[in-house]
């Protein structure tokens, strides 16, 4: 049986504001939803990569899954300020995205899952 380390701590950030917490919950949701898939099948390399294309890039997520995940009870500037933070970490991430992948709410959201879940590295450690 093989470990499965990740380095989703390291990546975290500090701060209190809503876009620090969203960016830590998603590391976190990334990692429990990685976990799960894990379990179905012997881990490798290749396999870890088919966990995150479906994961993070197979299907759009919808507008409301965006809204939901920013935090319905957010007042508007608090939801603006996310958003702008989002747009520019996806830009950051990739200077030349396709224009619709950022004036739609859900690619919006599905692009920033990617861009920030980017970083993560799995490590496989076999048990002896």
């Amino acid at each position: 049986m093989a470990t499965i380390k990740s380095n989703i701590e390291e990546l975290k950030v500090t701060g209190r504001d809503a876009y620090t917490t969203l960016f830590n919950d998603t590391l976190d949701e990334y990692e429990a939803n990685m976990r799960v898939r894990f379990g179905y099948d012997e881990v490798s390399e290749d396999y870890i990569e088919e966990c995150r294309y479906y994961e993070v890039n197979m299907l759009d997520n919808t507008e409301y899954e965006a809204l939901e995940a920013i935090g319905t009870e957010r007042n508007a500037l608090a939801v603006s300020r996310i958003i702008m933070e989002m747009v520019k970490a996806v830009l950051d991430f990739n200077p030349e995205i396709d224009e619709e992948n950022i004036t739609e709410l859900g690619k919006l959201y599905t692009t920033w899952r990617y861009a920030v879940t980017d970083d993560v590295e799995w490590e496989i450690e076999e048990e002896e």
